[in-house]
């Protein structure tokens, strides 16, 4: 489905989907795992708060590669 596809889109895997899709009415939150790894350097948003598309919620920094300036 169209709906199924958004959420794949944005990074739910295919449990997550559907255990959604079992559900009668609609969750109050829905997790959404980072597909990167590192420390969180600015946190933009705090729960419950309504978000935009395209809006920076965290910056994370990413450990697999790193600069060293000397």
């Amino acid at each position: 489905s169209v709906s199924a596809r958004r959420l794949e889109l944005w990074g739910l895997g295919p449990s997550q989907i559907e255990a959604l899709a079992r559900q009668t009415e609609a969750p109050r939150n829905v997790t959404f795992y980072s597909p990167t790894e590192g420390h969180v350097l600015d946190k933009n948003v705090f729960e419950g708060a309504g978000v935009m598309a395209g809006q920076r919620l965290f910056r994370i920094v990413d450990h697999h590669l790193l600069w060293l300036d000397i």
